[in-house]
């Protein structure tokens, strides 16, 4: 290629110094141009050019590769094993270029370069950016040509141009820069190409007038812009060269040593683990090795020489004589099979070898920082190359025995760190959650066993650290003695995994660990039942979340059972598993729609507590709260929403006091109370008291997410949407739209987890977000946002029907009104009465809850039969049963605007705005 190298190079010249004559005219004198270099191509004036030309684009490809390798450190390794294998082919061609007297090119000419300089249309400067292509592509061509495969950012480098430290770099103008230093200090050079080519092109040309002086006219700019790189580049060149050299005198200690064995031993000393080859070559068992190669060499010549011997007689024999031959030929060829075999298994055990002392040279390296009697003795017998005795040196039973002295030790100061951090625990002084996690971390770094590692897990997952407490009773795990530590960790992984939503696991590690705690519960009863209790209790707690509520209920139901059958009073001991068991049926209870029996549930569950908590209010009193929580949200579904209110506010004042006393453990409860007493005051439509509750909790939350974002994200989106739900109601569009829709976007990005629960709140956002629409008359990106909404709810629903009809029917409601606000009665309609007939589908006792919710959508249907006209009796009759069911409920501000519109659209007054 380098010709052609040449040829475009000129020829780019060329083409801008005649600028606007025709392009015909460049392309006669290129074509000269061609046929002078391959008429003289062994010449010494062509060499000195090409040498020119040759070192400046090299040096451009250098410039080039150096850059994608400094500013693409994230590449895969291949990428960069790449472009540095480039790198040194372009360091050892720029150094061939400068020491040898000729250049004789690799390849064969390119003579279809000609198919690209027929004349066109055009002048010769617009052609000039046709043949810098070329040139580009040539010297790719040239690269990949020695077997080097060039990356796409490479070739879209050199193609493109870069961008470093704020300043554009072209390929094609740091060629012409290198071109002109070398212009600017061979002059012998710019002489050549005057009388070697341009005088020889423009002998029968007249329209061709062209000086070496033009050339550099042309190509000086370039020098202009990028001189001051120029200088430094040789400077690094220099060192390459010099770290070349200093190679070589490594290669020169590796003479006697076989080609993959040297090549060992080389890595070896660039990594400066050894300094000389003789650190690993004076063994006995290397010359012992290094013989028996030798052996089977001088074996395999002979049986060679015998073989070739054979072959000779064969020529000249008998056919008789021939076929004895031709079985000795046979013999000998597997001799050589074998003797080539042996010696090759003795190449890689020698190379196995070496490859051995290296890592002990490596590792005694490391060592210099330690040291010891035995260490010492080590590191001379290393020296001696006498690696029996350096084994004998390092006595195993005297390590050991000093192994067990230290882990007694490391053991002792690592309890003492781990009781530190559990006293620190209990006094909670300032700062009391990092200096105890600090201890903890600090006794776990010192020795890692079961009691450091769960007892830092334990603490974690107190204060809903949750992914990091995870990883260590991962960790503690390999750490068990006995069956005991093993189910007491399998029960923190099964909390932890039921904490970030990972069920199957969760319910695979409490599985394993209650077969384990019933077992042992066999022998020794007293000491295991509380725990094989607790392990029902939360698998029971598991399969709610899950909607396995049938098996979640017959978990829960056992452990009572199981308590209620102690004698002797023993079932005092387990009243807290008892209430625990009871809050979590009441809330399966609630799950089912069945809010009577929670309620229930939840009251027994709270008598317990309320017993317990008069003996010891530290212990009892978070789980109280959580209850009273419970059973506000029974209350607050069956529309007691005073008695709703007085059970949260209570729950509120516990949870706070916690939370004052440690945020990271006692923050989530609280926020979630916070937010529900807001939902619950957004229900009753008291908009202030909602607004002040769920912007605290907010507060909360957004500290909660700076901590520790992976355990509370999702209860953050859910809050998130519930702003944006508030300020619908108060018809802020600004502030609402903002909430659903970073609500909308964070769940968007955990769909892949969690599915059915982000994609429950998802859905409740979606509609929000279509009503809001709906209310700013936007009203196609309405129809779509709810559709998205409608299609997640309808799937949902046909998975878990209890759970998501109902609020399937909510979007059908919202739909409705955006058709009939459409004007497109019949859809409206329709909608209207899918959802009508879900609700009046439900269960008895489903039913009485949702009364206003059917009145409702009775109402909008109404308002539909208005508008068609041959349906105004049935208008009348559904806005005359709407009123006759909010009449029959409780009297609060959402039954009371809903009955003042029924009213107003009976008497024919039209919608309230």
């Amino acid at each position: 290629m380098e010709p052609i190298t040449t040829v475009w190079m000129i020829s780019s010249m060329l083409g801008g110094c005649l600028a606007n004559r025709a392009d015909s005219v460049l392309c006669m004198g290129t074509n000269k141009l061609y046929k002078r270099i391959l008429d003289r191509i062994e010449e010494p004036a062509n060499h000195h050019i090409q040498r020119a030309i040759r070192k400046s684009y090299l040096q451009a490809c250098y410039v080039a590769t150096k850059f994608v390798l400094t500013e693409h450190s994230a590449w895969e390794i291949k990428s960069k094993n790449k472009l540095n294998k480039i790198k040194r082919y372009v360091e050892k061609e720029i150094s061939r270029v400068h020491k040898d007297d000729t250049y004789i090119p690799d390849s064969v000419l390119d003579t279809e370069y000609r198919e690209l300089l027929f004349p066109k249309e055009e002048s010769s400067a617009a052609r000039k950016s046709e043949i810098i292509l070329k040139l580009k592509q040539s010297i790719i061509e040239e690269i990949e040509g020695k077997g080097y495969e060039v990356p796409a950012i490479l070739q879209k480098v050199i193609h493109e141009g870069w961008k470093e430290k704020e300043r554009s770099f072209d390929f094609y103008a740091l060629i012409c820069a290198f071109f002109t230093q070398e212009l600017k200090t061979n002059t012998n050079v710019a002489r050549l190409i005057q009388t070697e080519y341009l005088d020889h092109i423009q002998m029968d040309t007249e329209a061709l007038r062209i000086e070496t002086a033009d050339l550099k006219e042309q190509i000086n700019v370039h020098f202009e812009t990028y001189g001051e790189i120029l200088p430094k580049l040789d400077l690094l060149l220099d060192g390459v060269d010099q770290l070349k050299d200093g190679q070589q005198n490594l290669q020169n200690q590796l003479e006697d040593l076989p080609q993959k064995t040297a090549e060992i031993v080389l890595q070896g000393l660039e990594r400066n683990y050894i300094s000389h080859a003789k650190e690993v070559t004076l063994s006995k068992q290397y010359t012992s090795q290094l013989g028996q190669i030798e052996g089977f060499k001088t074996q395999l010549d002979a049986l060679k020489a015998q073989k070739i011997g054979l072959e000779t007689a064969m020529q000249q024999v008998d056919e008789t004589t021939k076929s004895v031959l031709s079985q000795s030929l046979a013999n000998v060829e597997q001799q050589i099979h074998e003797a080539f075999e042996k010696k090759k298994a003795a190449e890689n055990e020698l190379n196995e070898f070496i490859a051995n002392v290296i890592a002990l040279a490596k590792q005694l390296k490391e060592s210099n920082t330690m040291e010891s009697s035995r260490l010492s003795k080590a590191k001379e017998l290393f020296a001696n190359g006498d690696y029996e005795r350096l084994e004998e040196v390092l006595n195993e039973q005297e390590i050991d025995q000093e192994i067990a002295a230290f882990k007694a030790k490391a053991n002792a100061l690592a309890n003492e760190l781990t009781l530190k951090a559990q006293a620190s625990l209990v006094n909670r002084s300032d700062n009391w959650y990092e200096r105890t996690e600090r201890l903890y971390k600090k006794a776990l770094g010192i020795v890692e066993n079961f009691n450091t590692t769960y007892n830092y897990a334990g603490f974690l997952a107190t204060n809903k650290q949750n992914s990091t407490a995870l990883s260590l009773y991962e960790r503690a795990l390999n750490h068990c003695d006995t069956e005991e530590q093993r189910a007491e960790i399998l029960y923190g992984l099964g909390r932890m995994y039921r904490a970030i939503h990972e069920s199957g696991k969760s319910e695979e590690m409490l599985s394993e660990a209650l077969k384990i705690t019933t077992k042992l519960a066999e022998v020794e009863e007293k000491k295991f039942l509380p725990e094989v209790l607790r392990i029902n209790i939360s698998l029971g707690a598991l399969l709610r979340n899950t909607q396995r509520y049938e098996e979640a209920q017959e978990r829960l139901n056992e452990a009572i059972y199981r308590i209620d059958c102690l004698k002797d009073g023993r079932a005092k001991s387990y009243l807290a598993q008892k209430a625990n068991a009871l809050n979590i049926l009441g809330h399966i209870k609630v799950l089912m729609k069945s809010f009577s029996e929670g309620k229930s549930y939840f009251e027994s569950s709270l008598e317990i507590y309320d017993e317990l908590y008069a003996i010891d209010r530290n212990k009892y009193g978070s789980l109280r709260a959580i209850v009273l929580g419970n059973l506000g949200a029974a209350l607050q579904y069956l529309k007691n929403f005073e008695a709703s209110k007085a059970a949260y506010k209570e729950a509120l004042a516990i949870h706070q006091k916690f939370y004052s006393a440690n945020e990271r453990a006692f923050g989530p409860n609280a926020a979630v109370v916070l937010k529900i007493l807001g939902g619950l005051y957004l229900e009753t439509r008291e908009f202030t008291k909602a607004e002040k509750f769920l912007t605290d909790a907010l507060t909360i939350y957004k500290q909660l997410m700076v901590s520790n974002p992976e355990t509370h994200k999702i209860s953050y989106c859910e809050h998130v949407g519930l702003m944006g739900n508030l300020f619908l109601e108060l018809k802020d569009y600004e502030k609402s739209e903002k909430y659903l829709r970073e609500a909308i976007e964070l769940q968007r990005t955990q769909l892949d987890t969690n599915s059915s629960l982000i994609q429950e709140e998802l859905a409740y956002n979606l509609t929000d977000l279509g009503r809001l629409y709906r209310e700013k008359e936007d009203l196609d990106l309405a129809e779509s946002t709810l559709s998205e909404a409608l299609e997640i709810r309808t799937k949902l629903s046909q998975d878990f029907p209890d759970k998501h009809l109902m609020v399937t029917a909510e979007t059908l409601d919202e739909l409705g009104i955006l058709f009939h606000k459409k004007q497109n009665l019949q859809q409206a309609e329709a909608l209207l009465l899918e959802s009508l007939r879900i609700k009046n589908e439900v269960n008895e006792q489903q039913a009485k809850i949702y009364q206003a919710d059917v009145a409702n959508t009775k109402i909008q249907l109404g308002k539909v039969y208005q508008e068609l006209q041959e349906s105004k009796i049935k208008s009348t009759e559904m806005i005359e049963e709407a009123i006759a069911t909010l009449q029959s409920l409780p009297d609060n501000p959402g039954n009371r605007q809903q009955l003042e519109l029924a009213y107003s659209l009976l008497h024919d007054e039209g919608p309230i705005p």
